[in-house]
C-alpha cells in the first residue's frame, strides 16, 4: 500500500521561470467593484458580469428545456442520509472535505454562473447515502467521485471507493451507521484514476491491507496505468490540473461552483491522503465473469477511451449496469484540459453501443462512478442511444472537417450537436466540450501540425508578442483597442489582444488587470466547468501572481513504480548543461532488478546489468531508498540506500538531475 497526502492547490508531482506572485486570496475578497472597465481605470479588483455576459446567459437560459426536471427526480430518488459530519477531517484535524458550501446551491443562479452548470451544480447538491435498488446503494457528495455499495451475503462490496482516504472511511462509516455494522467483502476498482482508487486504504484494515484477504478486483493493466500513467508529464499535469478544478478559487458564485464530474467543496478539492493498494486481481478477459461474497458479476473490459485501463460491469441478479465512467451525466473529455493523450472517441461510442446491445434489455438501473443514477429499462435505453451517438457525432463529424482541409481551431468553431441531441441534459457541455474534444480527435489522427506552414517554425510569444504591439502602434494604442473590445463585450477577441499586450511587457500592470477582466466574463459564460476555472485562475494569477506553495514531486507514487519505471522519469530530468563532456556507469539494485545506468552525451540510460559490467559505483536498497537518495529527500535509516565505490560517481547523477519547476507561469511569460 502507498500514501501521498495531496496538498492544497497541487497535484501530483516546468521550464518558465516564475513570476513572484503575492496573497492569491486578496483580490478575490474585497467584493465587486464598478463596471467590466471604466475609461482608464485598470485595476486588479474582480470585476461583476457585464451587460453582455448577463445577455448571453440569458438567451443561453432561454434555449435550455428547464422544464426538464427528470435529473432532479432521480438524483432525489432513494435518499436515506446526509453525511454524519458535513466536515471530514484527517488524522491532525485538517479539514479534507467540506460539505458545507452546498447551501450555495439552494438559492437562484448568480448572474456570473451558467445557467447550464448552474442547474448540474443544483442536481448534484445534496450529499448523502443513496438507495439505488434493495441491494445497491451509493454515496455521492462526499468526494469527487461516487462510492457504490454492494449488499452481499455476509458484508459489502465497494466500488471505486473515492480519492481521499479520509473521505472513504467517512463514507464507509455512514453506510455502517445507516445500513449496519458489516464487514468489507470485496473492492471493485472501475479505472485507473486516482478519484476512483485513492480512497482504498480508508476503507480496509490494516489486517486486511497487510494479508490482502479482501478480493480487490481492477481492470487489466490497472496497476501499471494507476502508478505510471502520465507520470513522465507530471509535474506539468499537474500546474495544469490546478487551473483545470480551480484549485486555488474561492468557493462561491464567483469562484468555483463546479468541478463539472461533481460539485465544488468548500476549501477545495486538494486535500487528502491517496493510497494506492495493489488489486489482488486484474480482469482483462472481456464478458468475464466473478462472484464476490455471493453476488454474481459480468465484467466488460473498455480500455483506452476514457481511461487506459477501466472496465464497466453487470450485476445480473440485480438488474444493475455500472457504467463506470464511459457513461455519465454529461460530455466528457476526449482529451482532457490537464493533458493527456487524446483519447480514442469512436472506441468510447462503440462500447456504448456494445454496452447498449448487450445489457440494454436488462437493465432496470444503471449507476455511474459519477453523477446519479438512471432508472427503467426505456429511460436508460434512451440515454445510451443518444449518449452514444454525441461521441460517434464528435468523432465523425471532426473527421469529416478535417478531411475538408480544416483546421482544428476551424473544426472547433462548426462543432456543436443537433438542437435535438442537445437538449438532452447529459449532451451539455458541463465538463468536456465538443470545441476542444474535436482537436482531440484531430490530434489523435493528424498530431499538433494544422499543415500551414507558417505554424511550422512560429516566433515564441516572448518574441513575437513585442512585434505584434509594435504593429498595433505600441502600448497605449494597443491597450485602446483591447479596451474598447472588452467595453464590446468582444471577450475572445480582446483575450488575443491582450495576450500579446501582456506578453510583451508583462511588468505593464494595465495590461494584466485588463485581460484579467477579460478573462473574468469568459469564465462567468462558459458552460464547462473545466473552461470557467481556467479562465477564473488565469484571471487570478494575473492579477496576484502564480502560487508559491508546491507539492513533493518525489513523492510516494514516483518511489512505488518499479525501479525502471523510476529511471525512465529520471531520464526527463537531466539537465545536460549540468554534465557537459561527463559520463559515468552506475550499478542500481532494489532486490528485484538491477539496472545498469549509464550518462552519456546528457542522455541517462538504463539496461538490465550483467557480470561483466563493472560500474565505477554500486548502489543498493529498495526503490524508495534508492529514489531517496538520488533526490535528496529524507528516509528511514533503516531503508538508507548503501552505496559502494565511486560516490563522486553517485553524487554526479544527483547533481545532474533537475527539479521540475512547480508552479511555472501560464499566463504571462
Amino acid at each position: 500500500m502507498v500514501k501521498t497526502s495531496w496538498q492544497r492547490g497541487n497535484g501530483l508531482f516546468g521550464k518558465r521561470r516564475v513570476l513572484g506572485g503575492t496573497a492569491l486570496a486578496a483580490s478575490l475578497l474585497v467584493g465587486w467593484h464598478g463596471p467590466v472597465h471604466a475609461g482608464s481605470a485598470f485595476d486588479r479588483l474582480p470585476k461583476p458580469p457585464s451587460a453582455a455576459t448577463v445577455e448571453r446567459l440569458a438567451e443561453v437560459e432561454r434555449s435550455l428545456p428547464l422544464d426538464d426536471r427528470e435529473d432532479f427526480d432521480f438524483a432525489a430518488r432513494g435518499f436515506i442520509a446526509p453525511p454524519l459530519d458535513p466536515q471530514i477531517r484527517n488524522a491532525s484535524g485538517e479539514v479534507v472535505r467540506d460539505l458545507t458550501g452546498y447551501g450555495l446551491y439552494a438559492g437562484p443562479r448568480p448572474a456570473s454562473v451558467n445557467p447550464s452548470l448552474w442547474r448540474q451544480a443544483q442536481v448534484m447538491g445534496r450529499p448523502g447515502l443513496y438507495q439505488v435498488t434493495p441491494s445497491v446503494f451509493q454515496v455521492r457528495g462526499m468526494d469527487l467521485a461516487n462510492m457504490t455499495v454492494i449488499l452481499g451475503k455476509t458484508g459489502y462490496i465497494l466500488v471505486d471507493p473515492l480519492m481521499a482516504t479520509e473521505a472513504a472511511a467517512a463514507a464507509l462509516k455512514l453506510v455502517r451507521a445507516r445500513l449496519g455494522d458489516r464487514p468489507v467483502t470485496g473492492i471493485i476498482l472501475t479505472h485507473s484514476h486516482p478519484d476512483h482508487y485513492g480512497g482504498t486504504a480508508g476503507v480496509l484494515t490494516e489486517a486486511q491491507l497487510r494479508d490482502h484477504s479482501v478480493p480487490v478486483l481492477a481492470p487489466g493493466g490497472f496497476s501499471a496505468a494507476a502508478l505510471s500513467e502520465n507520470v513522465v508529464a507530471g509535474p506539468a499535469m499537474s500546474r495544469r490540473n490546478n487551473f483545470m478544478f480551480g484549485m486555488y478559487l474561492p468557493f462561491g458564485a464567483q469562484g468555483a461552483v463546479s468541478y463539472g464530474l461533481g460539485p465544488a467543496f468548500k476549501g477545495g478539492l486538494a486535500k487528502g491522503t491517496i493510497s494506492f493498494v495493489p488489486p489482488t486481481e486484474e480482469i482483462s478477459e472481456d464478458g468475464a465473469r466473478r462472484t464476490i461474497d455471493g453476488v454474481d458479476i459480468e465484467f466488460m473490459i473498455t480500455p483506452d477511451a476514457e481511461a487506459p485501463s477501466e472496465l464497466m460491469f453487470y450485476l445480473p441478479g440485480m438488474r444493475v449496469l455500472c457504467g463506470a465512467e464511459i457513461l455519465t451525466a454529461t460530455i466528457h473529455n476526449v482529451q482532457t484540459l490537464r493533458g493527456a493523450p487524446a483519447r480514442d472517441a469512436r472506441k468510447w461510442a462503440e462500447y456504448i453501443d456494445v454496452a447498449m446491445k448487450r445489457f440494454g434489455d436488462r437493465t432496470d438501473a444503471l449507476v455511474t462512478s459519477h453523477f446519479w443514477p438512471r432508472f427503467g429499462q426505456a429511460k436508460i435505453g434512451d440515454y445510451l442511444r443518444h449518449y452514444r451517438n454525441a461521441y460517434a457525432f464528435m468523432h465523425d463529424q471532426t473527421a469529416r472537417l478535417m478531411n475538408d482541409g480544416y483546421t482544428p481551431t476551424e473544426i472547433a468553431e462548426r462543432m456543436a450537436l443537433p438542437a435535438d441531441q442537445s437538449r438532452h441534459w447529459y449532451n451539455r457541455e458541463n465538463y468536456g466540450t465538443l470545441r476542444h474534444n474535436s482537436k482531440g480527435i484531430y490530434d489523435r489522427y493528424l498530431g499538433w501540425f494544422d499543415a500551414n506552414p507558417s505554424n511550422l517554425d512560429p516566433l515564441p510569444p516572448e518574441q513575437s508578442a513585442p512585434r505584434y504591439v509594435e504593429a498595433m502602434g505600441g502600448h497605449d494604442r494597443a491597450m485602446k483597442i483591447a479596451a474598447a473590445a472588452v467595453d464590446g463585450g468582444e471577450y475572445r477577441w480582446a483575450a488575443e489582444l491582450l495576450k500579446q499586450i501582456v506578453f510583451a511587457d508583462p511588468a505593464r500592470q494595465d495590461g494584466r488587470y485588463l485581460l484579467a477582466d477579460a478573462y473574468e466574463q469568459l469564465g462567468y459564460q462558459a458552460e464547462s466547468a473545466t473552461w470557467r476555472n481556467f479562465y477564473l485562475t488565469g484571471a487570478q494569477e494575473l492579477r496576484s501572481g502564480a502560487p508559491t506553495t508546491a507539492y513533493d514531486v518525489s513523492g510516494d507514487f514516483l518511489q512505488s513504480l518499479p525501479l525502471t519505471a523510476v529511471l525512465d522519469v529520471l531520464a526527463t530530468r537531466i539537465d545536460p548543461a549540468r554534465i557537459v563532456g561527463q559520463s559515468v556507469e552506475i550499478g542500481l539494485r532494489d532486490g528485484r532488478q538491477a539496472e545498469l545506468v549509464t550518462i552519456e552525451d546528457g542522455v541517462l540510460t538504463h539496461r538490465a546489468i550483467t557480470p561483466k559490467d563493472a560500474p565505477r559505483a554500486r548502489v543498493s536498497g529498495d526503490t524508495r531508498a534508492i529514489v531517496a537518495m538520488l533526490l535528496g529527500k529524507p528516509v528511514a535509516a533503516s531503508t538508507v540506500a548503501q552505496v559502494e565505490g565511486d560516490r563522486a560517481a553517485v553524487e554526479l547523477l544527483r547533481g545532474a538531475l533537475a527539479s521540475p519547476i512547480p508552479n511555472f507561469n501560464i499566463v504571462t511569460p
